[in-house]
């Protein structure tokens, strides 16, 4: 799982789709060879692609072919952002890479010097090679409609000297969350731990839902017991999709009797439409009304 960050060099038009958690942002009009603008920098939290953009068949395609998908890896010492899904015709600076099968790839003209440098090159190879581990291994459509092709290096840091331990601790209090979750990957067992933990106190939720990623199931089922008793809903959120529908439908249930109505908006979801229309009944006769009108099926209490 790799957090990202959009390198933008012209004023460009942005669309993010998603919540918090997980992976990239669609940019569209992508990016120009000639612009000379300052870096800007935008973050998110979220994997976010479109089905659209493989499908020529389909006329609202169209409003994607120039969409980027970016993601920020950590190889070679060296922290690399590409994006892909463009026309490598744009761009002055190109060179060839073998990574599986030989690809183009572009750099941005700020960053043309690079493609001159083995071990960058090295890095970016490395790179394209990790995203086409996670694209043969994926059958998330995020992933799948979004094959690389055409990458670009919107972004090159390093080389770091330190281990992945002190990078994960580095990238974290730095921000740097295109790298974070790339690094600690490759962290020891105890800093993946403490790192989510130290996420869940200081309330980070964009770092603790890509911290979670790589815990044990019985370490995110903790968490989400904890969050519930500490009454933190965002970060429960994050992790209620890890239950079974028995748990969850346990957890609609038990938000109900502890008058948690922001915990049970969220599990209420769980219940099948026989449990929605008893509870609503129940609600209605004991008078809870703010839980009745968030049931699917009970939008007015004239209903009982």
């Amino acid at each position: 799982m790799k957090a990202t960050k959009i390198t933008r060099i012209q004023k460009l038009a942005s669309l993010a789709v998603t919540a918090v958690l997980t992976g990239s942002l669609l940019i569209l009009g992508g990016f120009a060879s000639d612009a000379q603008e300052p870096e800007r920098q935008i973050q998110t939290d979220s994997d976010v692609t479109d089905g659209w953009l493989n499908d020529s068949k389909n006329p609202e395609s169209k409003k994607w072919r120039h969409s980027f998908k970016t993601e920020g890896f950590f190889v070679n010492q060296y922290g690399i952002r590409l994006a892909w899904n463009n026309d490598s015709s744009l761009y002055q600076t190109t060179r060839q890479v073998t990574a599986g099968e030989v690809y183009t790839v572009s750099f941005i003209e700020e960053l043309k010097q690079y493609a001159d440098n083995p071990a960058v090159m090295e890095a970016i190879r490395l790179a394209i090679l990790e995203e086409r581990e996670t694209e043969e291994n994926s059958t998330n459509q995020w992933v799948t409609n979004f094959i690389m092709t055409n990458p670009v290096v919107v972004g090159v840091d390093g080389p770091y000297q330190e281990t992945y331990d002190e990078l994960a601790a580095l990238f974290y209090e730095s921000g740097k969350k295109e790298y974070y979750s790339s690094v600690l990957e490759k962290s020891s067992k105890e800093t993946q731990a403490a790192m989510a933990e130290r996420a869940y106190k200081e309330h980070n939720i964009p770092c603790f839902s890509m911290t979670v990623q790589i815990l044990t199931a019985e370490e995110r089922l903790q968490y989400l017991e904890k969050s519930y008793q500490d009454n933190q809903t965002a970060f429960f959120s994050i992790l209620f999709s890890d239950l079974a529908g028995n748990e969850q439908t346990s957890y609609a249930y038990r938000a109900y009797e502890d008058d948690r109505k922001d915990f049970f908006s969220i599990a209420v979801e769980s219940l099948d439409s026989y449990q929605c229309e008893a509870l609503a009944k129940r609600a209605y006769r004991e008078g809870k009304k703010e839980f009745l009108y968030l049931i699917p099926g009970a939008k007015d209490d004239k209903d009982f």
